[in-house]
């Protein structure tokens, strides 16, 4: 299934040691991946791959895993076309990770994650110790990015912004009032009309306050935009 007409669950795949999670009985498709020799790898991410079955999946993004001394780094990059809303990660010496008393291959029991990122094209996740071998699953929520873009723009709602202290360091505080529940992207220009920020927020009909983080820019003028 394409998610370009929406967002699909997608998993990792190692084709060299990739095992699918129906194999061992799970109802729920998806791979675990083995590794026992240090080296980096880089492979595919498929999204909607019912059934493990890559002809009903869609290659959505990459994953590289760096394996050297002791330590396995692990990062993910869309292809051009897509976005990632969450990442779950499983690394273990186990092939699924425990539940109690039980194995799991549910994405929310995994132990490293983000469930919180918008619209990201990248992302990467704190290095990990392991031992000589160790499996590895990687789980996220990837979208179309012209999808997200109809979401975010789709919204006609009236919309009144107002941002303060008008001068600051490292963070701005956003008011914006609705006129009905809806979703927007707040940005931030240079005055060259250089992106600088970008956001998602939910927003509640009638006032919102967003903080926006800012750290590091150069004392200067910038432009605000809510869509």
């Amino acid at each position: 299934c394409d998610p370009s007409n929406g967002c699909e669950t997608a998993f990792a795949y190692y084709e060299s040691t990739a095992r699918c999670f129906e194999e061992d009985g799970f109802q729920r498709w998806g791979w675990t991946n083995f590794f026992d020799t240090e080296g980096t790898y880089t492979f595919p991410v498929y999204s909607g791959a019912g059934q493990c079955d890559l002809s009903k999946g869609t290659l959505t993004a990459n994953l590289t895993v760096v394996y050297a001394n002791g330590q396995v780094t692990v990062s993910a990059a869309t292809l051009p076309g897509y976005v990632m809303q969450e990442v779950q990660l499983y690394v273990g010496t186990g092939m699924y990770p425990i539940k109690g008393q039980s194995e799991t291959v549910a994405p929310g029991q995994y132990p490293y994650k983000d469930d919180s990122i918008t619209d990201a094209l990248t992302y990467s996740f704190d290095p990990i110790s392991v031992g000589d071998e160790f499996y590895l699953i990687f789980h996220a929520v990837i979208c179309g990015s012209d999808e997200v873009a109809k979401q975010m723009t789709g919204n006609s709602k009236l919309m009144q912004l107002k941002p303060y202290p008008t001068i600051f360091d490292n963070e701005l505080q956003v008011a914006i009032d609705v006129s009905e529940d809806t979703r927007a992207i707040i940005q931030v220009y240079n005055m060259n009309g250089v992106q600088v920020k970008r956001m998602q927020a939910d927003l509640r009909k009638g006032h919102n306050e967003i903080p926006l983080a800012l750290p590091g820019l150069n004392a200067a003028m910038y432009i605000l935009e809510a869509v």
